[in-house]
């Protein structure tokens, strides 16, 4: 009976190549399809019984095409021993560049030549999707003359297409149940093409006395604890990874009888299960592990079996990377509770409260005015939590357009509707799987959506727009609202199903006019970034503002001062839209009168020292620019008053005015109190 194998590329001379080096290895086993991305149109899988994909991205523009349900293997490759030799006649101490047709297999190319000893160069990978431009080198390493490669004079070494490493051909045969003589056949070919650390294992495969041997060897190759088990009950072979684990130091055979081992030692009972197995959760010595178990067949006659261990952390790990290269970088958590700038009692209990928060899994929801911190403090609790090394995805659901809520939060299908993506999208739930989705502006969820978001949340699955099929997620939830969501529900435009699914546990964020005595420390913080100073005005007015824009507002007052104000912050550098009457009397002086005449006096001495006029109208423009708008009437009231008492001398005709002595300790006095 033939197999049907599947072959998934991104690109057609990929294809052509692994179809080659199939055939070769496995013979008449399998019936061979090649699925490339550049060759148009796509060829659907159908009646596939196995899919090997080339590289991760590809499967993500695939995925539509896949028709068949069953299993998908990544195809990890090394280079061949003819590149091996070519590799090790290059000098040492040598700078070279790594070619690939994406930067992941430039990666992994760049791996495969560390990991088989080549250590004394330095090598740098590159492709079309690098970030970075081609390097000044001395040599370039490529796989073939490609297209997109640039021109060099450098010498270029041809390395040839890579093969598909061992423990790919062992998930392979061992899925399908493959006969012995058939592995070796397949084995025997595998070691001609293969770098040359398999020495010596030519000779083994003459003489079945050494089959374990053979295993072994190829076993160790696989990063799983593997063991073949007679039909008999008896240990055959297995890998160092395996040895460790069960502990077979103690036996001096190389086949072990299972009866004795777990007479030895009951923990290993599980190795007596009969029937195959496929992902099932044991516990071995306090240790979680997945255990799976295939049997081997031939002509209805049982050949025993294939036990397969996994450490569930390592499973986790690799899902996490894998998770990494389809949904993409970026989405990272930039603040920890140090960032949190804050000596008031107030913001201490809630950093304290939000470390005990982070612990727990369960949804947290922060309240806050604008600009208090929700995301920054919803950032620091990932980064304390046990998921800080998973995503940390974040939203602002105010941002999102109605009709595309559905599609942002949980991705769509290849032309599921007028404008899609051909290759489909994938939904903020999945990129945050594993770890955290931060739900700014909640309040602003239409109804509707609510109630999606709460069958995500609780049936911990999503379903595609286009899809029959459910896709489990593991998201942590902080939402953040600056409105309050228990007047919402009696309003009716808040669920309380949903309400009382993310209030697990909540968070006040106090208002900058709450922590006053902070305000200090982040102006300070804010100005050393910019590398400014202010005046003692300024620390007048920071403390005597109302904030209503809380510390955004803060950054931002100090972002347009940093560029306004030339050395030290002034307030006639404000914002205009502070400097009112109010704000400015509480700064200057609490009377408004003796405001108004501080401010002709400061706009006369201002005048004076750029040698403009001081007279009325000049003052009023001025006055209106640097502060607030004044009238030229107001401006004369008060030049008459001060003139009356000596603070100024008024000019006769376009002379304008001029301080007094009297007038300028008058504004020594103010300025400093």
């Amino acid at each position: 009976m033939k197999y049907n194998l599947s072959i998934i590329t991104r690109f057609s001379w990929s294809s052509d190549f692994l179809e080659k080096q199939l055939k070769y290895l496995f013979g008449e086993i399998f019936n061979i399809s090649c699925h490339s991305l550049n060759t148009k149109p796509i060829k659907p899988i159908f009646n596939a019984d196995l899919i090997l994909l080339h590289e991760p991205s590809a499967l993500v523009e695939m995925q539509k095409y896949i028709k068949s349900d069953c299993p998908l293997i990544l195809m990890r490759r090394t280079i061949t021993s003819e590149a091996l030799s070519k590799l090790n006649t290059l000098p040492k101490g040598i700078k070279a560049v790594v070619v690939n047709a994406t930067d992941y297999m430039a990666h992994e190319t760049m791996t495969n030549i560390y990991q088989l000893g080549i250590k004394d160069i330095e090598l740098i990978p590159w492709a079309p999707d690098s970030n970075h431009e081609f390097p000044d080198v001395d040599y370039v390493l490529t796989h073939r003359i490609y297209e997109f490669l640039p021109d060099t004079d450098k010498p270029t070494i041809i390395l040839g297409s890579r093969v598909i490493n061992a423990d790919v051909i062992m998930d392979v045969l061992s899925y399908f149940s493959i006969d012995f003589a058939t592995i070796n056949e397949v084995f025997n070919r595998y070691i001609s093409i293969v770098p040359n650390f398999f020495k010596g294992v030519h000779s083994l495969l003459e003489n079945n006395r050494f089959l374990s041997a053979q295993w072994n060897l190829l076993f160790d190759k696989i990063n799983q604890s593997v063991a073949v088990i007679s039909a008999d009950n008896h240990i055959t072979s297995y890998n160092s990874h395996f040895m460790r684990l069960v502990d077979l130091s103690i036996f001096d055979n190389q086949i072990i009888s299972i009866n004795e081992l777990v007479e030895y030692k009951p923990l290993f009972e599980f190795l007596k299960t009969e029937g195959e197995i496929e992902n099932e959760l044991i516990d071995v010595s306090g240790n979680k592990m997945i255990m799976s178990i295939d049997y081997l067949d031939k002509d209805n006659k049982n050949l025993g079996r294939i036990i397969r261990l996994e450490t569930y952390s390592q499973i986790v790990s690799t899902h996490e990377k894998a998770h990494k290269k389809i949904v993409g970088e970026g989405h990272i958590a930039k603040y920890k509770f140090k960032d949190i700038i804050g000596e008031s009692l107030i913001v201490k209990n809630v950093k304290a409260l939000g470390k005990k928060f982070a612990i727990s899994d369960m949804p947290v929801l922060i309240y806050g005015e604008s600009g208090t911190g929700k995301e920054l403090m919803s950032s620091a609790i990932h980064n304390e939590s046990i998921r800080k090394s998973a995503p940390f995805v974040a939203v602002n659901c105010a941002g999102i357009p109605d009709s595309l809520l559905e599609s942002e939060f949980f991705g769509y299908e290849g032309s599921a509707f007028t404008g899609a993506k051909k290759s489909g999208s994938i939904g903020l739930f999945e990129k945050a799987s594993g770890g955290t989705l931060f739900l700014d502006e909640i309040s602003e969820l239409p109804f509707a959506m609510q109630g999606k978001l709460l069958r995500a949340i609780q049936e911990k699955e999503i379903r595609k727009i286009g899809s029959t099929q459910t896709i489990s997620v593991d998201v942590r939830i902080i939402a953040a609202s600056n409105k309050n969501l228990e007047d919402m529900i009696k309003d009716g435009t808040f669920r309380n199903d949903l309400y009382y699914r993310l209030n697990v546990f909540s968070l006040l964020l106090p208002p900058l006019r709450e922590r006053v005595g902070d305000i200090k420390l982040l102006c300070d913080k804010y100005m050393r970034e910019k590398n400014k100073k202010a005046s003692l005005e300024f620390y007048k007015f920071v403390e005597s503002y109302n904030w209503p824009g809380n510390i955004r507002e803060l950054q931002n007052v100090i972002e347009y001062m940093s560029v306004v104000c030339e050395d030290l912050f002034e307030v006639e550098c404000l914002p205009g839209y502070i400097k009112t009457r109010d704000v400015l009397g509480k700064i200057l002086n609490s009377q408004e009168e003796i405001l108004d005449r501080f401010l002709v006096l400061r706009a006369i001495e201002e005048c004076e020292s750029l040698g403009e006029s001081t007279g009325r109208r000049n003052l009023k423009v001025y006055i209106s620019d640097t502060y607030f708008s004044v009238s030229e009437a107001e401006v004369r009231k008060q030049l008459l008053s001060l003139g009356n008492d000596k603070y100024i001398i008024i000019n006769k005709g376009r002379g304008g005015s001029s301080l007094t002595e009297k007038g300028r300790e008058y504004l020594a006095n103010n300025r400093n109190q």
